[in-house]
């Protein structure tokens, strides 16, 4: 399934119709995560830090692996094929009268199904933007709105700036509603803070990690007075998500009090599919844009592999010309390849970068080609978080 994301004003406010025709919303208090990098996996961890804690936690992801289901969870239990069938059977009539977009019509489903299962807090996810996402409607009890980064992403639908970006996320802003930064450039957080300070909301900012050591069993580090915290994952940029699950935990203590016990078995979660998961030899990750491919070179350099092929491939958006020279100077090679998708790249959208990089015609021959050549390399396949999906599917098969 390929999700179409929406932003024209009239598409939004067509769904804001629907939204109220059929008188769905969500009651339990909600965290909302926007942001160009880290947001699912701040999300996740946030979720299993509640979950911890004993409560009933709903979580909205923008994104799945194999089914759309995989993005509605509660306590981290994917929504069952038959209820997700139910529910989208019962708004159909009215998802296909306003022609919404497959992430609207998901995350409708979304707020049925929360709202049926009385939560005691939700997390949810922005797809790309903010003022006009699908998520982005009216929460009465609003608790938290988090932007993780931003970076230059969505160019064309988003803005070109990093303060034109900035804005659009902050579009998920409340009045008189908390709001958590996380690390921002001088070049987009003044203006974000202004927009924050104007609606009455209350700041909060993260910090740095410290005393961070890579450990057999993830990273260790210590945050906010709490020490030798554990971090399931292996991704050094998973470090700044943790940071910022942290310091929102403790910028809703008093409404949602936590005890360090569930902090720290929350933050061992392990992370979601796709995101610096290994399977032998072979590396998935999403990295979709400059910043977030900066973050997965940087964090490749714990595994002191002897070589590092990375197969790559990407939609016509992403600004391979700045990506590919910046994981060159990290790998031994980089080949190119495609996948099926309406945007994706095929041979010919490469032709500027064909004579300094491999290319194959699929995942699969550039897999047998690179292994061949050195069976014991590390292949990290990145690029376009879809064609990440279709090669997992692939190897968990």
């Amino acid at each position: 399934m390929e999700m179409r994301f929406d932003f024209a004003s009239e598409d939004y406010d067509s769904y804001l119709k629907a939204i109220k025709k059929s008188g769905l919303g969500c009651s339990c208090p909600v965290i909302h995560i926007a942001g160009s990098n880290g947001k699912s996996s701040t999300a996740n961890l946030l979720s299993a830090i509640y979950e911890a804690s004993g409560r009933k936690v709903g979580l909205f992801l923008n994104h799945f692996v194999s089914h759309p289901r995989e993005m509605i969870q509660i306590n981290h239990e994917i929504i069952a094929l038959e209820e997700y069938e139910k529910i989208e059977k019962n708004l159909s009539k009215i998802s296909d009268k306003f022609d919404l977009s497959s992430f609207q019509r998901i995350f409708m489903i979304a707020l049925s199904y929360f709202e049926s299962a009385k939560l005691d807090l939700c997390v949810i996810e922005t797809g790309l933007g903010g003022s006009l996402d699908a998520t982005h409607i009216h929460y009465p009890k609003l608790a938290l709105c988090l932007i993780t980064s931003v970076s230059l992403e969505h160019t064309e639908l988003l803005g070109t700036t990093l303060s034109q970006i900035g804005n659009e996320k902050c579009g998920i802003f409340q009045e008189r509603v908390p709001v958590l930064f996380g690390p921002l450039d001088d070049s987009c957080k003044p203006t974000m803070v202004d927009l924050a300070l104007s609606l009455d909301c209350p700041i909060h900012n993260v910090d740095e990690p410290h005393f961070v050591q890579l450990k057999e069993d993830g990273f260790h580090f210590d945050y906010g007075g709490k020490h030798d915290l554990r971090l399931g994952s292996f991704a050094h940029y998973d470090l700044s998500n943790a940071c910022l699950a942290l310091e929102a935990v403790a910028a809703l203590e008093n409404a949602f009090p936590v005890e360090e016990e569930a902090i720290r078995k929350g933050l061992a979660i392990k992370p979601l599919p796709g995101h610096f998961q290994r399977i032998d030899n072979i590396l998935f990750d999403c990295a979709e844009n400059p910043a977030a491919m900066a973050a997965l070179m940087r964090s490749l350099a714990i595994f002191r592999a002897k070589q590092v092929d990375v197969i790559f491939a990407s939609s016509r958006e992403q600004n391979i010309a700045v990506e590919l020279p910046l994981i060159d100077n990290y790998v031994h090679s980089i080949t190119l390849t495609t996948f099926e998708g309406s945007d994706a790249r095929v041979e010919d959208d490469y032709f500027l970068f064909a004579p300094d990089y491999l290319s194959s015609p699929s995942y699969e021959d550039a897999k047998k080609t690179l292994l061949e050549a050195e069976p014991n390399a590390l292949l990290v396949v990145t690029g376009n978080m879809e064609f990440v999906f279709d090669c997992l599917k692939k190897e968990l098969k």
